[in-house]
């Protein structure tokens, strides 16, 4: 993995390799922020329980979601080579 840094079009210079955020587009959550959110269901939920019992069972669900993914700037400057011995 290339460690160093490349320069951008604004003279500036960024990681070759980083994580790139997006927001998850949830609206309000029990916890989280804009890049990842945190919400809780079922009648064990101590956020808002829902009344009743599920399916004859008590649950407490944790839900995560984000949007992150690799990105790699410069990525013609990388190569990959096979060796046939």
């Amino acid at each position: 993995m290339p460690e160093d840094s490349v320069k951008t079009l604004d003279n500036g210079m960024q990681p070759r390799v980083q994580m790139r955020y997006q927001s998850h587009g949830l609206g309000p959550v029990n916890k989280g922020d804009k890049i990842w959110g945190e919400w809780h269901s079922g009648p064990l939920s101590p956020v808002a329980p829902a009344m009743g019992i599920e399916n004859d069972r008590s649950l407490w669900r944790t839900n995560w979601k984000t949007h992150q993914g690799v990105e790699c700037l410069g990525a013609q400057h990388l190569a990959k080579s096979t060796v046939l011995s």
